[in-house]
C-alpha cells in the first residue's frame, strides 16, 4: 500500500550568520553527498533575519521524518559549529 505524495517544505534557522556554515550542513543532509535520498537542501540568508536557515524539500516524511532532518541538523551544527 503506498502512502500519499506529500511534499514537506522546512526551514530551520540555525544560530550563525556565518553561510558557508549553512552550505556545508545543506550539502550534507542532500542524498548525492551521502545524506538523506529524499531530501532536497539549500542554505540561505532569509530577509529580515541575520542568521542563516537551512531550507529542506523532504520527499518521503515516512521514510525521513521530519524529526530526524532536525536532530541531524542539530548535531552537525554542535559538532562543527557550536551554533545549534
Amino acid at each position: 500500500m503506498s502512502h500519499l505524495a506529500i511534499l514537506w517544505l522546512v526551514n530551520m534557522i540555525l544560530n550563525t550568520t556565518d553561510l558557508e556554515i549553512g552550505k556545508k550542513i545543506a550539502k550534507m543532509l542532500r542524498g548525492p553527498s551521502g545524506g538523506f535520498s529524499t531530501i532536497r537542501a539549500v542554505a540561505f540568508k532569509p530577509d529580515g533575519y541575520d542568521n542563516v536557515a537551512v531550507s529542506m524539500n523532504m520527499f518521503d516524511y515516512v521514510n525521513t521524518p521530519v524529526y530526524r532532518a532536525f536532530q541531524v541538523i542539530e548535531n552537525e551544527a554542535k559538532r562543527d559549529m557550536d551554533c545549534a
